[in-house]
């Protein structure tokens, strides 16, 4: 009898922590939602995170860029009908790349510094197309047959690609709306 007491009691005290376990889970669940909720929110909410002065929205982005070590400064001009991503240093610090979405031509300009070469290239991407149709050097001379010739368009085509689709993702994610829409509504 005492050996039925004991395992009756070891089985109550295993239920009991069990249930305490299952407790301490669930609030740690509730916890981890109040804190995707807050999240969830911000990004709804995410269009209220920009200033505003003379009409054109910015904000500065140095924890959620889609590119590894870099933020981003971002500036919707609804006039303009434009929405440019400075890249930025972790410090918030601006360097001299961008990529400037353009929805009256349906583009997107990219500069892209090379610093092994010391200098930097434009680079034209149609969004409709989803490719680069143009290519220019730093003085903004056509070089886009000469990248084709030495081999360098298809891999910065398929770069500029990712980069586009990774800001739209980023947008689209941290704002709730896409980049388009921020200055087409």
């Amino acid at each position: 009898m005492k050996k039925v007491l004991m395992v009756m009691a070891a089985a109550a005290a295993v239920l009991s922590l069990a249930a305490c376990a299952g407790n301490a889970n669930s609030s740690s669940s509730s916890q981890n939602d109040s804190a995707q909720t807050s999240e969830q929110q911000e990004t709804m909410l995410g269009t209220s995170v920009f200033t505003e002065e003379d009409g054109v929205l910015t904000y500065l982005d140095t924890e959620r860029s889609p590119f590894d070590g870099a933020g981003l400064k971002i500036t919707v001009d609804k006039p303009a009908k434009t929405v440019k991503f400075v890249k930025t240093g972790l410090d918030g610090s601006e360097t001299v790349e961008y990529y400037n979405f353009d929805f009256n031509s349906n583009t997107v300009e990219q500069y892209y510094y090379v610093s092994m070469m010391g200098t930097g290239f434009y680079y034209t991407f149609d969004l409709d197309a989803g490719e680069i149709v143009k290519v220019e050097d730093s003085d903004r001379n056509d070089s886009t047959q000469s990248a084709k010739d030495n081999g360098r368009y298809d891999s910065a085509n398929e770069r500029m690609k990712s980069d586009v689709e990774a800001l739209q993702n980023y947008f689209t994610k941290q704002y709730g709306v896409e980049i388009s829409d921020m200055v087409n509504d």
